[in-house]
């Protein structure tokens, strides 16, 4: 929608895909503006608001089903080992199947969404005393590492979550403490990025003569 005010530094970046459809939104690295902008689409396409917009990544669905010692199937007969499963097998499974591609996205979609409906509703069904420590720590072990986001449409809410470190947010960094973010988008739908690994060192700065710093980094 008009009312998100894509800039052209963020056309430049993330290509037009992060504006036509949804799931290209979170190319951005910067979460709180990728759920605006998710938060903004929605309400005009359906015209319902929303509180809030909560990113989880598929290792956080196996992450649950561990927490609450559960395991299932999905409806097309598929055992569960959730990481691999959505970010690989299901791909495979589907996209060399002949099928067209909006047919096999349209399966995919609806197989990961009951994945998580169903990692989410055996969290929360039955809960007690060790069961409710155990999702906490599974919780917030996703919030450090950023396999959960958070971001809430009221702003003095979403400052709490600000303070908490949890909005997955790129604050910019200081000049006493620079900051370096490697983000990679792999857009393909082969999911090469099941057998992908990255590492980055940085190395120790070099002080100039004018006292800048200047840091080798290897990815």
């Amino acid at each position: 929608p008009a009312q998100c005010a894509i800039t052209d530094e963020e056309n430049a970046l993330f290509y037009p895909w992060y504006t036509q459809y949804s799931w290209d939104n979170s190319f951005n690295p910067d979460y709180p503006r990728v759920a605006g902008i998710w938060a903004t689409a929605y309400q005009e396409k359906t015209g319902q608001s929303v509180d809030g917009v909560i990113s989880i990544t598929p290792t956080m669905v196996q992450d649950l089903l561990a927490a609450t010692g559960d395991s299932f199937t999905l409806s097309d007969g598929t055992a569960m080992n959730a990481t691999k499963v959505l970010q690989h097998d299901l791909y495979w499974k589907y996209f060399s199947s002949g099928s067209s591609t909006s047919e096999s996205n349209d399966v995919c979609d609806a197989l990961f969404a009951e994945a998580a409906e169903y990692a989410f509703d055996s969290a929360l069904d039955n809960m007690n005393a060790s069961s409710l420590m155990k999702l906490a720590s599974t919780m917030m072990g996703g919030l450090d590492d950023r396999r959960i986001m958070i971001w809430l449409a009221n702003a003095s809410e979403q400052s709490h979550i600000e303070n908490m470190g949890y909005s997955g947010s790129m604050t910019a960094a200081s000049k006493q403490q620079p900051t370096l973010g490697v983000f990679v988008n792999f857009w393909a739908g082969s999911k090469l990025g099941w057998w992908l690994g990255m590492d980055t060192q940085i190395g120790t700065p070099v002080t100039g003569n004018d006292g800048s710093r200047t840091y080798h980094v290897t990815t």
